[in-house]
C-alpha cells in the first residue's frame, strides 16, 4: 500500500516512467538547458555534462532517469519542468501530453494518450510536408536557382549552419570537391544536384541558410514556404538567445538603474511603466530615509535594481545642495556595477525654473559626465500642463507641444551651462514627455509609453539593453497590424502591451543588433583571435555564433573561424529577419 502511495505521489512513477520511451523521442533536451538551468533544475555541472552530450535522446534519457528524479523530493519539480516545457514553442506538445495524464493509479490513465500521439504526428508531418515541398521546388526550378544562388556564400553556411542539426549536411570531400569548381555556374549546379538528390533533410539545411543569406530565393520559389520556414527558424535563434542570457555570469544579468528627481514628480511610476512590474511604490510623500537605497526584483534570472533618490532637492540653500551632493556620492560609491540608465525626473508644467539647473549639476558632480551617454530626461506629467486660455483641443495639443519644446531647450541650456556638457553631447540627451499608466494619450494625441520605452532602450547601455528588450520583449507588438500583446495583467496597469510604429520598431531593431553583438561578440573573439565585428550581417551573426556555444554548440578548433564567419551571415539575416516580424 505504501509503495502504491510514493508511486502516486511521484509525478516521474507515475506519469514519465510509464511514457518513458516516447518522451525520449518527443523530447528535445537542448532547447530547454538554459531554462533548466536558470530554475535549478539542473546545477552546472550536470549542465555542462547534459550540454557535452552530442545526441539528443541520450541528453533525455540522462534528463528524465538520471537527474530530475532524483530532485522529485524538491517541492515543484515536476510542475517546473512542465512550465519549462509549454514556455518552449517546439516542446509544448509534450507539455500537453504528460498534462494530459492523471497521477491515478489505473493502467489506462498512465497509457500515452492518443490525441498527443496524433499531435505528435501531425507536427512531424507537418514540418516534412515544409522541406519536402521545398526540395519539389527545388527541382522543378533548378536552372533558375541554380542562376541566381550566391553559391560562395551558401556553401560558406550550409555546412555551418546549426539550425539544422547535424542533418543534410554534404559529406567533407564532397563540400571540397564543389567549392574546388572552376566557376560560379559549375559550383552551383553541383550544389543544387547534390542538395535535390539529398532529400528532405538536405532540403531543409539549404532552406535555413537561405533564409539568413539569400532569402530572396523564396520570392521566386514560394513565398508562403519562405514565412513557414523564417517562423520556425526564428524560434528556434529566439530560443537560443534566450538560454544565452540564462546562462551569462551573475553580474552580466544585472540591470542597473538609477532615477533622479523630486519626491512626487513620478519616478516610481516611470519604473513601473519602463520594467512592466509594480517594483517600486507610488505616493510615498514625505520620504523615509536620507540613505542611497535600491529596489530589485528578479525576473526570467535578470536581476533589476533601481536606485532611488528619497528627498532630493527637498531642502533649498547651500546646506540642501551640500546634502544632495552628499547623498549622489554616497550613492555612486555604492553601485559596484556600471550604471546601465539614468533617467533624470522633471515635472512638465511649463514653468522653468532655475533649481533644474542646480539638480542637473549635482547629479553629474556625482558621477561625472559620462553618465549622460546612457542618460535621459523624462519631463513627467505632461498631461497636467494646460493651456488657460484653451478654446478646444487644437488649442491644447499646440500648447503642449510647444510647452515641451521650451522645457526641452530650457534642460539642454543647464545640461551645458550648469553640468557643463559640450553642445553636441547636451543636444544628444532625450527630453521625453510622459503621463500616466491610466492615461496613455497626451493631449497632442500622441501615445507617450511606447517612445519613453524606445528612448529608453536607446539610452540603455549594451549589456542592460540586452536585460532590458529580455524583460519586455514579449509585451511589444506592432501597433499597425492591430494585434495586441497577450500579455495583459488587468489588476496590474504596468503590465500592458507597447505598441511601436515602424519608426519605434526600426530603432528598437538597430539598439538591439547593437547590444547582442556587444554583449555576445566577445565569446567569438575570444576563441578565433578577431580584432572585432565586422558588417551587420557578420557582427550580430558572430554574436549569436557566440551564443551557440554558450549553450551547446561544439566546434573543432581546426576551421572554426571559417565556420563562425559563415554563421554570421545566416543568423545576421535571420536575426533581422525575426526581429522584423515581430515588430515591424
Amino acid at each position: 500500500m505504501r509503495a502504491e502511495e510514493d508511486s502516486d505521489s511521484n509525478p516521474w512513477e507515475a506519469i514519465v516512467k510509464p511514457r518513458f520511451e516516447e518522451l525520449r523521442e518527443a523530447l528535445k533536451p537542448r532547447l530547454l538547458l538554459g531554462k533548466l538551468y536558470s530554475q535549478n533544475l539542473v546545477t552546472r555541472d550536470e549542465f555542462k555534462q547534459l550540454r557535452s552530450t552530442p545526441d539528443e535522446e541520450e541528453q533525455a534519457v540522462a534528463l528524465l532517469v538520471d537527474i530530475l528524479p532524483d530532485k522529485q523530493p524538491k517541492v515543484g519539480t515536476y510542475e517546473k519542468f512542465l512550465s519549462i516545457l509549454q514556455s518552449v514553442p517546439e516542446q509544448r506538445h509534450v507539455a500537453e501530453f504528460l498534462l494530459s495524464s492523471d497521477s491515478e493509479s489505473t493502467q489506462q490513465t498512465l497509457q500515452f494518450p492518443v490525441r498527443a500521439k496524433l499531435r505528435l504526428k501531425a507536427d512531424s508531418h507537418a514540418r516534412h510536408s515544409v522541406f519536402d515541398n521545398f526540395n519539389r521546388l527545388l527541382a522543378n526550378s533548378r536552372d533558375l536557382v541554380t542562376q541566381e544562388l550566391h553559391i560562395d556564400k551558401v556553401l560558406e553556411v550550409y555546412q555551418v549552419d546549426d539550425c539544422a542539426g547535424n542533418v543534410g549536411r554534404l559529406p567533407i570531400q564532397k563540400a571540397v570537391d564543389i567549392k574546388h569548381l572552376p566557376d560560379h555556374k559549375s559550383k552551383s549546379k553541383a550544389f543544387v544536384d547534390v542538395v535535390i538528390e539529398g532529400g528532405v533533410d538536405s532540403a531543409k539545411r539549404l532552406a535555413y541558410t537561405l533564409v539568413g543569406v539569400q532569402p530572396k530565393i523564396f520570392d521566386l520559389l514560394s513565398p508562403h514556404l519562405h514565412q513557414q520556414i523564417t517562423d520556425e527558424t526564428s524560434a528556434i535563434l529566439r530560443q537560443r538567445v534566450n538560454d544565452a542570457i540564462s546562462n551569462l555570469p551573475p553580474h552580466k544579468k544585472q540591470l542597473i538603474i538609477v532615477v533622479v528627481g523630486k519626491t512626487g514628480v513620478g519616478k516610481s511610476t516611470l519604473i513601473n511603466c519602463l520594467l512592466g512590474k509594480k517594483l517600486a511604490e507610488t505616493g510615498f510623500g514625505e520620504s523615509v530615509t536620507k540613505e542611497p537605497r535600491f529596489y530589485s526584483m528578479t525576473k526570467r534570472g535578470i536581476q533589476v535594481q533601481v536606485w532611488d533618490t528619497p528627498g532630493f532637492r527637498e531642502e533649498s540653500g547651500s546646506e540642501g545642495r551640500r546634502k544632495d551632493t552628499d547623498y549622489l556620492k554616497a550613492m555612486a560609491e555604492r553601485i559596484k556595477e556600471k550604471i546601465d540608465l539614468v533617467i533624470f525626473c522633471l515635472q512638465a508644467d511649463a514653468r522653468k525654473r532655475e533649481d533644474d539647473g542646480t539638480s542637473l549639476e549635482i547629479l553629474t558632480r556625482a558621477f561625472g559626465k559620462e553618465i549622460w551617454e546612457h542618460g535621459m530626461i523624462a519631463l513627467t506629467k505632461a498631461n497636467t500642463i494646460v493651456n488657460p486660455e484653451c478654446q478646444g483641443p487644437d488649442d491644447d495639443r499646440e500648447y503642449l507641444q510647444h510647452a515641451i519644446r521650451e522645457l526641452t531647450s530650457h534642460c539642454r541650456e543647464h545640461l551645458r551651462d550648469k553640468a557643463k556638457l559640450d553642445m553636441t553631447a547636451a543636444s544628444q540627451v532625450p527630453c521625453t514627455p510622459t503621463g500616466s499608466p491610466r492615461e496613455l494619450i497626451l493631449k497632442d494625441d500622441t501615445e507617450w509609453l511606447p517612445e519613453f520605452w524606445t528612448t529608453a532602450f536607446e539610452r540603455t547601455s549594451n549589456k542592460g539593453a540586452t536585460l532590458l528588450f529580455h524583460l519586455r520583449e514579449d509585451s511589444l507588438f506592432d501597433k499597425d497590424s492591430g494585434e495586441r500583446s497577450e500579455k495583459h495583467d488587468k489588476d496590474d496597469p504596468y503590465n500592458t502591451g507597447i505598441g511601436l510604429n515602424k519608426s519605434q520598431a526600426d530603432r528598437v531593431n538597430k539598439r538591439e543588433e547593437e547590444a547582442l553583438a556587444y554583449t555576445f561578440g566577445h565569446k567569438v573573439a575570444a576563441v578565433t583571435g578577431a580584432a572585432g565585428l565586422a558588417a551587420y550581417g557578420t557582427g550580430i551573426g558572430t554574436a549569436i555564433a557566440g551564443i551557440a556555444g554558450a549553450v551547446g554548440a561544439t566546434a573543432a578548433t581546426a576551421g572554426l573561424g571559417a565556420a563562425v564567419v559563415g554563421l554570421g551571415f545566416i543568423v545576421g539575416g535571420i536575426a533581422k529577419l525575426w526581429r522584423s516580424k515581430k515588430l515591424d
